[in-house]
């Protein structure tokens, strides 16, 4: 007789802590849905969750019921604008989308040099009269002074190329600032 007792109440003891917490599931979730903090939300979800499946796991034979409306104050809540994207590239276009950034840009600018500095290297470092400063990347020097204008030219590949009008000679350069 105090085996079947024993028996009983180890079968029992499960199903009474699931039965002593007043809330149902969908409670549980409308609770968690109310947390303003997502990081305090999303670990009210998870212990929501891991409560379910342990209990589920325990209560096999038994129908679980579950709240026939869904609670709205999260959905409210959550209501974003909607983040405007760029159209989709047509089926023409496609593979052209960094050529068309390319041919809007322009390919040269002229600008008058009103600062010289020499790195520790011997490269030159240029500073020009919109404020903009390019450095010297390669070994070709071109002999450049202050009050000068001189091109700068778009290459391939990202390069730039700084040169003198008259002359058949550029030297690589790089946008610092």
């Amino acid at each position: 007789m105090k085996k079947r007792t024993l028996l009983l109440l180890i079968s029992v003891l499960p199903f009474s802590a699931f039965l002593a917490q007043a809330e149902t599931v969908g409670e549980a979730l409308a609770k968690c849905s109310e947390t303003k903090n997502s990081l305090q939300r999303l670990v009210c979800y998870d212990r929501v969750e891991k409560q379910v499946n342990r209990l589920s796991g325990a209560q096999a034979g038994l129908p679980v019921t579950m709240p026939s409306h869904t609670p709205t104050v999260a959905a409210e809540r959550r209501r974003v604008e909607p983040v405007s994207q760029a159209p989709a590239p047509k089926e023409e276009q496609f593979g052209l989308e960094h050529k068309v950034k390319t041919e809007t840009l322009a390919d040269t600018f002229a600008g008058k040099v009103t600062k010289i500095k020499k790195t520790a290297r011997g490269k030159f470092i240029l500073t020009f009269d919109n404020g903009s400063v390019w450095q010297q990347t390669t070994d070709t020097t071109l002999k450049v002074k202050e009050g000068e204008t001189v091109l700068i030219e778009r290459g391939l590949l990202g390069a730039f190329y700084l040169k003198k009008e008259g002359l058949n000679k550029r030297m690589k350069v790089k946008r610092v600032k």
